[in-house]
This record gives structure tokens, C-alpha cells and sequence, in this order.
């Protein structure tokens, strides 16, 4: 077996066999014994291309919720995870009775993805945030798509839900899809959904 210059496995699959603890010693250098070396520059961009597999294999810690999410998570981003989840359950009162049990684990899901997370602890011109509320928003209108809110969506209504003001910036947020990378993942995570509406929805026709 390949292994970096600490005798460790060489991550990203570049020696055939991924190792996390060594990853940082990869950004820099790594030679293998067979003395094939990858320069930084070109081991970044293993490290891009496959950061998700690694995110997706890493050894799984549960919370207190028995949600299980990667140990790659610093506690930032686990507090942030809580402050995102807290602010998304007000809305579980205008939720379809369906959705309602599913509603706080598919957000974990959803904040695992690591399209997701690229950009959800990114909260760029937003004021007084630790995360992305404009994400978060046009996340709950792709639910709305699926039926998540049944009849009760309302941009103004979960606006003053989620900010007390029906007048906030993300009430605009909450009439638009997230980036189509991120609605495709989405569409991943909710294939069981979209089938189910389809399959609906060509019974009603043929009705």
C-alpha cells in the first residue's frame, strides 16, 4: 500500500486508499513510496474534486437527536447548525401533517450536503447572522414546491415567522429557488417526494 512521507495512507485516492488524517499534510506535499509525488497546486485539486466523497465516508457522530452528521464539522459550524435549525422550526405550525415528523431531520440532511454547506455559514452583505438566511429561505420555497406547506405558504407570513417582520430581506428570498446546483441535490434527497407527486398527479389526470 502507498503511503505519505508520516507512513500513513495518502488521502484522496491518489495511493488507492483515502485517510483523513493526513489530508492537511497533502495540502502541502506528498510523496509516496514508489516516489511518485504530487506538487500542492495539483493535490488541491484532488482535494476539490473529491472533498464531498470524504465528507460523505467521514466517521459519523450522533447528536442528541440521534441525527448522525460528519466529524469533519468544527463546533462553529455545529452551533450554527443549531441556530439554522432553530430558526427554521416556527414553521413547522403551517407545515402539511406529512411533513411535519420529517421537517427538523431533513434539515440536517439538507445542511450535511456539502453544496449546501459551501455556502449556507456564508452570510456575505447579510446584517447581525451567523449563516445564510437568504439560502435558508429559498430553501423552504423549494420545499413549498413539493407540497411542504400545503396551502399556507406565504412570503410575507413566514417572513414574519422567521425575522418578526414582515417587511425583512429574506421575504424576497422566500419567492426564489436556490442555485440549480443545490436544487439538484435537493431533488436527490427528495426523489421519494417528487416521484410520489408525479405518480399523484398522473393518477389525477387519468381520473
Amino acid at each position: 500500500m502507498k503511503t505519505n512521507e508520516q507512513g500513513s495512507p495518502c488521502p484522496m485516492g491518489t495511493c488507492g486508499n483515502g485517510c483523513l488524517r493526513c489530508m492537511r499534510t497533502v495540502y502541502n506535499d506528498c510523496t509516496v513510496i514508489n516516489n511518485y509525488s504530487v506538487s500542492a497546486e495539483e493535490m488541491q485539486r484532488i482535494v476539490d474534486a473529491h472533498q464531498e466523497q470524504y465528507v460523505s465516508s467521514a466517521p459519523a457522530t450522533k447528536s442528541k437527536r440521534g441525527h448522525s452528521h460528519t466529524a469533519l464539522e468544527t463546533p462553529v459550524d455545529k452551533n450554527i447548525r443549531k441556530e439554522i435549525i432553530q430558526y427554521v422550526l416556527p414553521l413547522r405550525t403551517y407545515l402539511a401533517k406529512e411533513w411535519r415528523r420529517r421537517f427538523e431531520k431533513d434539515w440536517n440532511d439538507i445542511l450535511d450536503m456539502k453544496v449546501v454547506s459551501d455556502s449556507i455559514y456564508k452570510v456575505g452583505k447579510q446584517q447581525g447572522t451567523n449563516f445564510n438566511r437568504n439560502l435558508v429561505a429559498n430553501i423552504l420555497y423549494y420545499m413549498d414546491g413539493l407540497g411542504a406547506f400545503g396551502k399556507h405558504y406565504n412570503a410575507t407570513t413566514m417572513a414574519m415567522s422567521l425575522e418578526g417582520d414582515k417587511d425583512s430581506s429574506v421575504r424576497a428570498a422566500l419567492r426564489k429557488l436556490p442555485a440549480a446546483a443545490i436544487v439538484s441535490r435537493l431533488d436527490r434527497h427528495y426523489a421519494d417526494v417528487i416521484q410520489f407527486r408525479n405518480s399523484a398527479d398522473h393518477i389525477h389526470e387519468g381520473a
